[in-house]
Order: C-alpha cells, then structure tokens, then sequence
C-alpha cells in the first residue's frame, strides 16, 4: 500500500540481520534521494566489527613497518599513525559520505602504513553505495598512492614493481567484490519493489473497481428512482392542481402514488443493500436490480400511458430474446430515460416512441416530443428545457460502453429527438467500435423500414391537441383574471354605495334634529 507518496513494505521477520538500505520504505520513481536509514543491529555489528578490525590491523601493520625501516623519520611516522586514525574515524560515517571520503584521505595512503586496511574498507564502501562509473573513478584515484608508497617505505626483498603491481590487485579485487554486493542488494530490492508495487496495483485496482460499482450504482439510481419520482411528482402535482376531481380520479391518483413510492423505496432499499455489501463489485457487477430486457418495454410505455402521458410506440423486434444483456439492458434504459425527459420538460407533448430490432440491422431506438409551448424553434439541445444534463451524459456512458452510439437534439420541426444505436450481438459491436454515430449501413437500413416520421393525421390531431391545451389554460388565465377584476369591481361599487347610504342617514338625523329644536 501506498503512504504519503511512498510505498510501504510488507513486515519483515528478520529486519535486524538485514542492512538498513534494504528495510526502509521504497520511495516513488523520480522522487530524491533521501539519506541513508538510521543503522540497524546488523549494520551495528558490521561497523564495530570493521572499524576493531582497521585499527588492529593499522597497528600490526606500523609495527611492521617500523621494525623494516627502523630509521624512519619521527615526523613520518607521527604521520602515519595520525593518517591511521583519522581514517578508522571516518569509517563510522562511510555509507553516508563513501565517495567524498575515500578521495579526501587518499593523499595519506602514500605516506601511511596504518590506514591502509581502512583505505580498502572505504573503497569496499564506496563500490556497494555508489554508481559504477562514481566507483571506477574513485577507484582510479585510490590507486595512485600506489606508486608514491614504496618510494617513501621501501621493504628491502621486495621490488617496486611487485609492490605496484600488489596495489593494483587489491585496488581491483576490493572494487569488484564491492559490485558484486550491490549487484545482489539491487536485486533484492527490485524484487521487494516489484511485490511491493504489485500489492500497491492491486489495492488500487480494488479502489477503482469500487469507483466504477459506485458509479454503476448511481446511474441505476438515477434511472431508476428518477422514472418513478416523476410519476409520483406527475400525479401529485395534478392532485394539487384539481383537488375538485372526482373521488373516483383522486382515488385512481392517490393508488398511482402510493405505488410508485412502494416501488421506488423497494429499489432504493435493493441499492442501499448493495452499498451495505463488503467489497461490492471487486469481482464483478453485482445486479442491481433485476436487468430488464426489450420484452419489458411496452409495460414501461404502458406505465406512462397510465400515468397521463399520451405515448405513441411502434415496435418492430425479431426474436428479441436473441440481443445481448448489455444491449437489452441499455436499450430498455435509454426508453426509459426518454419518457422521463419528455415528463419533465414537455408534460403535455405527445411522445413517440420507435423500436427497430433485428440481428442484421441491431437496435434503433427513437423518442421524439414537440418541445413545450413558448420554445423557440430554433433552440439548440443546450438551451431551453431540454438542456443537456446528467441523464443524458449518463446514457451516453451507458450507451457507449455498450458497443452503440446515442444522439439528441432538436430537429428543424421543433421536435426534440433522442437515438441510440445499439449492437445486437459482439460482432456488430467490435465493427461500431471507435465511433460515435451508428454505422451508415445500419442506418439506412433504420431509414428504411420505418422512415422519418412524417405529420400525418395522428400528428395533427396532436398538434391539435397540445393548442388546444394551452388555450384552455390560457382562457382559464384569463378568465381568473376577469373573475378578480368583477369581483373588484362589486366591491368598489359596494363601498360606493355604503358611503352613500351613509351620508343620506346622517342629514337625515340631521333634519330630524333641527324641527325638534324649532319645535
């Protein structure tokens, strides 16, 4: 798993017997190099070990020096031993720094006897740390010492060549065994970086599965609960609008409600279910709901009819049963979702409703509406009612990962039109795959069998009938408005007539008043 842009490792069982550098968190690609982990016991023990291990051997090594060239100078040899410990020192910061060290206290390998063992061990260092061409060049300059030692501490029995020639073998034999070691360290940590790395693929593989079923479940939600809100929003509105109906319509009304609540609430309980579910949709989509099927398509018409809606279907399907589940399933979801639209935004429309289906051509499906009254024609899908939203954005996801293209819009009859190609089986899909539109051979052929819709007398008699629909509101408008204005006006006529009344009272009175006082 990942934490804070790292990925952490598995629990180790014997960290301690392991260097530091192969136990620290693996750090992403690109990212800095970070320093080297604190030590851990076994890089402890290494480091006491060499470092008790330089200075028993610098010691022996003085002592036999001195005791070949018993007249060395006192100067050199405070030189070498001070040259001794400083480099068994600087050992306890050699994987921090291996590189910078090595060169600075190469220069004292040519006078020192006592550093040599911590020379090597520094060079060791450097070669299993660093970089293949950072270790050769140090190596190089390591060796030039080499040259300049026997001169200063001549062994009597031992050519200059030879000595030369025993620095060189050592200089190579330590660098190479130290590439070796970080050969077989790189490996080690490529292999914890690629289970590591596996085990962070696979949880994000999980995370995204998740991502994927949550928004698979949101569409379900939207298509499903969204078509029975409307009907129940459809029918209660028209229970606020003619609370003067017949008991017998308000009670039809009310059962319609009542139903669509049940019916929404048993898929909302369906969806939460499968929220409640552990790891829901890791191994695959776990259904909803029940997955529709084109068979189901007329009783979904049906549900709107019966809800006011006046629906106009034509289906042409040849064995039905033979289309994909995706494609059943879409093709059931993209009616759907059109008689929604048309509920919502142009109520008193007429929808029609065009299923063409066959293995040769696939699925057509096409729902047109005359857009709501007071509609510019020549508004876009963009503006308006009909603005593109998230059921559309949706079914087009739905659609598109069904192998089928969907298109909507406003046509020049001032008509919103929705369509959806869908493929009836894989090979159709693998053939439509990459595009956005329908094949043109399967929309000529859509063309074909059933035609533009044309105005013909069912289409008038809508027309007619939205008109006249909206005419009657507005008469009703206006008759409200002339309804308040008489009745202003009676009350206006009303307060006249009071104040009239009032004013022949009170001379009257006055009258009255006067002849008693005469009298």
């Amino acid at each position: 798993m990942t934490t804070g842009g790292r990925v952490a490792v598995r629990r180790l069982e014997y960290r301690a017997l392991l260097p530091a550098v192969l136990t620290r968190d693996i750090s992403p690609a690109g990212a800095a190099e970070e320093p080297p982990a604190p030590r851990s016991a076994r890089d402890w023990a290494v480091d006491i070990i060499f470092f008790a291990l330089a200075v028993l051997a610098g010691l022996t090594l003085y002592a036999q020096t001195i005791e070949v060239n018993p007249d060395a100078p006192p100067g050199l040899r405070l030189a070498d031993l001070a040259s001794g410990l400083v480099a068994c020192v600087a050992l306890w910061w050699r994987r921090r720094w291996p590189a910078t060290i090595t060169i600075a206290l190469t220069p004292l390998g040519a006078v020192s006897t006592s550093m040599g063992v911590a020379a090597l061990i520094l060079l060791f260092s450097t070669a299993v740390h660093r970089r293949l061409p950072v270790a050769a060049a140090v190596a190089g300059i390591f060796w030039l010492p080499n040259l300049v030692y026997p001169l200063v501490w001549p062994e009597p029995g031992f050519p200059y060549l030879a000595s030369v020639a025993l620095g060189t073998a050592m200089t190579v034999g330590v660098t190479g065994w130290g590439m070796f070691v970080r050969a077989r360290r790189q490996l080690v940590f490529s292999w914890r970086e690629r289970a590591a790395l596996a085990e962070d693929t696979r949880h994000r593989q999980v995370a995204d599965a998740r991502r994927a079923e949550r928004a698979r479940i949101a569409r379900e939600m939207h298509d499903v609960l969204g078509h029975r809100l409307t009907l129940l929003g459809l029918h209660a509105g028209a229970l606020e609008y003619r609370p003067d109906a017949p008991p017998e319509q308000i009670a039809q009304a009310a059962g319609v409600v009542r139903a669509s609540a049940q019916e929404a609430l048993r898929d909302l309980r369906q969806v939460i279910g499968v929220l409640r579910t552990d790891d829901a949709g890791t191994d695959g989509e776990m259904p909803l709901v029940a997955a529709p099927t084109l068979a189901d398509i007329p009783g979904l018409v049906d549900e709107s009819r019966r809800a006011g809606i006046p629906v106009r279907a034509h289906y042409q399907l040849t064995e039905p049963h033979t289309a994909t589940t995706s494609t059943a399933h879409a093709g059931y979801r993209t009616v759907q979702e059109g008689l929604t639209n048309a509920r919502k935004h142009a109520p008193d429309a007429t929808v029609k409703v065009l299923v063409d289906g066959a293995a040769a051509s696939g699925l057509h499906i096409e729902i047109r509406n005359r857009l709501p009254a007071g509609r510019p024609g020549s508004a876009g899908p963009a503006d308006g009612a009909h603005r593109r939203g998230t059921g559309l954005v949706g079914l087009t996801e739905r659609v598109r990962l069904a192998g089928g293209a969907l298109e909507h819009g406003v046509t020049a009859d001032d008509e919103f039109r929705l369509y959806a190609w869908l493929p009836w089986d894989a090979q159709q899909a693998g053939a439509a795959s990459g595009t956005s539109v329908a094949p043109a051979a399967y929309r000529r052929q859509f063309a074909g069998r059933l035609g533009a819709p044309a105005a013909d007398a069912a289409d008038v008699a809508d027309a007619a009938r939205e008109k006249g629909v909206a005419s009657e509101r507005r008469g009703t408008a206006e008759k409200d408005t002339a309804v308040q204005r008489g009745t202003a006006v009676d009350k206006g006529t009303a307060v006249q007539r009071g104040t009239a009344v009032e004013r022949d009272t009170a001379v009257k009175v006055e009258k009255d008043t006067a002849g008693r006082d005469a009298g």
